[in-house]
Formats: C-alpha cells, structure tokens, sequence
C-alpha cells in the first residue's frame, strides 16, 4: 500500500531537482501525456540537481548500497572515495557479509585507551545523545588539554580542543568503514606512548596521599555505581558498530559468529578501562605529593601532569605527548558517529519525506560540541562532571528494557525484529510502557543517589545504588507494563 496521502487530483508540487522513485512508472504507462523515454530523460536532469537516495524515504526501506543509480557526478565521486552513505536505514541481513569481527575489540579499545579513563526513543534518544555528547566533551577538553600543555603560552586549551575534534570529525564525516580502520590500527602508538608515560613518571607513583580513614563500603558501593553507570552507557551504542557484520557465520562449533560478536565487544570495553581506571587512581593519589605535578594540573589539568611525567624524556617526551592528545581522536570520533545517528533518528517528517544526510547531522554535532567543550573546559567542568553522574543512573533502566525485550518477550528471535516496520510508527512498539516503567523506577532511584549536592536517605545507609536501583526496579516494572501493551494492541 503507498504510504502517500495526497490523491490523484491533489498532488503535491514537487520542489526542483527532487526525484521521486515513481515519476517514471507515472509517467511512462499511468495516462499523464508523457512517453517512457521523456520519463526517463526528466529523471536523469533533475537527478543532476539532488541525489536520488536523498530523495524520498517510504515505510520499510531498507538500505541497499547497491540498488541506487544515477547520482549526480559530485555525489557519486564522494560515495566511490568511500564515505558512508546509509544513515538510520536498517541493513538487510543478505546486506551485512563482513566477518571481520576483531573490528568490535578494536573499535572500542582504541577509543578507551586514551586520556579519558585517567581523567574521571525521543526521550532514550535526547538521554543517549546528553550521555555521550557529555563523556565526549570530557576527552575533548583533555586532548585539549594536553596540547596547551606543550606550550601553554603558544597553544591554548581552546586551539587543541579544535584540532582534536576536526580531525575526528572528519573520520566520522567518512562513515563506518573509515571509523573502524583508524580504530584498527591507532590503539598501537597510543598503547605505546601511554607504557612511555608511565615509564617515565613511575619514580613518583609511590608517593600516595593516604586517606584519614580505610574505605568504608558506602564509599565502595559510591565507586562501583559510577562504574557501572560509565560502562552501562555504552549499550546505547554498541549496535551502531556491528551493523554490517554478518550475526550468523558459523566460524567453528564451539565458537559462533554471536559468540564472537559479544566476546570481541566484552574485551574491548574492559581491557582498555580497567587498567586505566588503577593507573588513574595512582596518578591522582600522587599528585597532591608531587608539588610539579601538582603545580601543572592547576594550569593545564591532566595535560600538564602527562607533560611532568614525561619531562626526563626531553624533546621526544613532547612528541609522546603529542600522540597522547591525540589519542582521544577514537573516543570522539565514535562519539560523533553514534551522535549522529541519535539526531537523524530525532528529525520529524520533511515534507515529500526528503531525507536528511548523514553529512548533516554530523556537521551539526561538530558545530555544537567545539564551542560547548571550549566552555566547559573554562567554567563547566564541575558542573559537566555532576551532570555525568546524574544522567548515568538512566543507562540501566534503558538496559534492564533491552535485555528483558529480547529475552522475555522475544524469546531470543531477533527475526521477530521486522525491519520492514522500522519507521512505520503505528506498527512499532509504543514505548509506553519501557518510559512508563523508567520513569516509575525513579521513585527509588532519588533515594538512593549519592552526589556532591544531594545524597538520599537510602544512601546514607548503604552507598550509591541508584544505577542498581534503576536496573532492577525498571525490570519489575516492565514485565507487567510491557505484557499488557502487548495485549492491548495484539503486536510486539
């Protein structure tokens, strides 16, 4: 059935240069006064002006990068270099042929092993976009941060944010294939230069600020919720990059594709942040004892500590710290990527339904976060730091929804995610009940928040269990919510 609402006899104007993909099967056999071939001459010209696959966006199309022709030539040229041209469009499972499933340990390696570890659907979406738009920022301004800390009277933490962010920019700009290749291979030198770091630094490392007190278990359960808000996060993004990689290969027996899939993406979140975290730690305790290293963070933050610990290396010490900045370009550069993708996912219907670029929307995230990291960097870091904590605690109830629609009401079937429904709304859950649910879940999670200018009263007695909270009180509450949409409108 089309999805146009307009007759026959209402059609709408279409603006110039916009192609519609049934001007041609009108034209050549639906009585409009118009041969076939004059059909097809009109398409070719106005298909100079404007890409066909920008051009309309019906219910169910999903992405096929081989069935769009005559592009114009400027187009074209940037889709042969290489840049990504699908969007939000699901990718047929016929369509996603790469095993190359050692990209998902790299992807996320790469860009967790950087500074950032040392340095502490429309609502899902917004919450999704503000969580890693605010983690984003944090590495932007170390990476700037680091770059002032060469010459700060030559560069300042503003210009090093720039670079930073530009040169990621332009990696996400180039799409999914360019992000996983610099993620491939750039985790070496910053792998590298990092062990340079802590060789260089380690004579200092011992000198820890003892604390008044033993850690008592409220301060333990403080840290493992901001842990686990941290890398509960990141289940907002993990699909993004594994869209084209084929989920039924059976490499070996004992070993699927699936099994692959979660092991890759596992390791790759937790090799790179757990011993950062611990080297983090040490680096902090250490500081307040080491009046150099004490002296450069007040000036030029983590950046001037990295420059300190490398200072016995001369000149070479300041090219380490060079790749140590820039090691933050794989953390914001998958940041951006999946940014993008959230507000492409929050544009209403256009008019004819043209479709908005990727392009876009990356431009656009670029544009906002330089200035909001050059801010923070000056006045928001606190606040930007207490923002963090609060928004981590809606990561779990959005997992808690994930894993419990997939394993409860779905059964394991990821065929009965029907990509043909993919933006036909009447058809696709409501989301009322996993909002409904979250929402609900917070009546407890308040309680039982712990930051710097609210502590709850479970807290008081127990530590930081909001991310916990949150977790498992949206579970509960989703299974009857979700039982009962489901039996209200007949459908997932």
């Amino acid at each position: 059935m089309s999805t146009n609402s307009f007759t026959k006899n209402n059609e709408p104007k279409l603006p110039h240069g916009i192609v519609f993909q049934d001007i041609e099967r009108k034209a050549g056999g639906e009585g409009l006064g118009q041969d076939k071939d004059q059909a097809e001459t009109a398409t070719r010209s106005a298909s100079l002006c404007w890409p066909n696959s920008l051009s309309t966006m019906k219910e169910g199309d999903a992405h096929d990068s081989h069935a769009q022709k005559g592009n114009p030539k400027w187009y074209q040229k940037l889709i042969d270099a290489g840049i990504e041209e699908n969007g939000i469009q699901p990718v047929s499972i016929e369509g996603r042929t790469s095993t190359q499933y050692n990209q998902l340990f790299t992807v996320f390696f790469t860009g967790l092993l950087c500074l950032l570890p040392l340095y502490l659907v429309i609502i899902p979406l917004l919450l999704n976009a503000a969580t890693i738009t605010g983690f984003t920022l944090m590495s932007a301004i170390a990476g700037g941060q680091t770059l002032a800390a060469l010459s700060p009277s030559n560069i300042s933490v503003n210009v090093g944010i720039v670079i930073t962010c530009l040169i990621a920019f332009g990696i996400s700009l180039l799409g999914f294939h360019f992000v996983h290749l610099w993620e491939r291979w750039t985790w070496i030198p910053n792998l590298i230069a990092l062990v340079i770091t802590v060789g260089c630094g380690s004579r200092y490392l011992h000198l820890q600020s003892q604390p008044a007190a033993p850690a008592t278990p409220t301060q333990i359960l403080n840290l493992g919720s901001l842990v686990a808000g941290y890398f509960l996060t990141f289940g907002g993004m993990v699909g993004d990059y594994s869209i084209y990689h084929n989920p039924r290969g059976a490499l070996s027996k004992p070993f699927s594709a699936r099994a692959r899939i979660f092991t890759y993406l596992y390791l790759g979140l937790f090799l790179p942040s757990v011993p950062l975290f611990i080297l983090g730690a040490a680096i902090g305790g250490a500081v307040p004892q080491v009046p150099a290293w004490q002296a450069a963070y007040a000036s030029t933050g983590i950046g001037g500590v990295m420059m300190e610990m490398l200072a016995p290396a001369g000149g070479f010490g300041k090219f380490v710290l060079v790749v140590l900045a820039l090691s933050v370009i794989g953390n914001i550069a998958i940041s951006m990527y999946t940014i993008s993708l959230n507000l492409e996912m929050l544009m209403p219907p256009l008019p004819f339904k043209i479709r908005v670029h990727r392009f876009v929307f990356i431009l656009v995230t670029m544009a906002v976060m330089i200035p909001m990291a050059a801010r923070a960097a000056k006045k928001w870091e606190t606040s930007l730091i207490n923002f963090l904590s609060i928004i981590g605690y809606w990561s779990g109830c959005f997992d808690a929804v994930l894993i419990l629609e997939l394993v409860v009401f779905r059964r394991m079937d990821y065929a009965s995610f029907d990509q043909a429904i993919w933006n036909v709304g009447r058809k696709l859950p409501s989301g009322l009940a996993a909002l409904g649910a979250s929402m609900l879940s917070w009546a407890l999670v308040v309680p039982g928040m712990a930051q710097s200018w609210y502590v709850g009263p479970i807290t008081k007695r127990t530590g930081d269990i909001g991310t916990e909270v949150a977790f498992v009180v949206t579970g509960l509450l989703y299974l009857p919510l979700r039982w009962l949409e489901i039996k209200i409108r007949g459908h997932f």
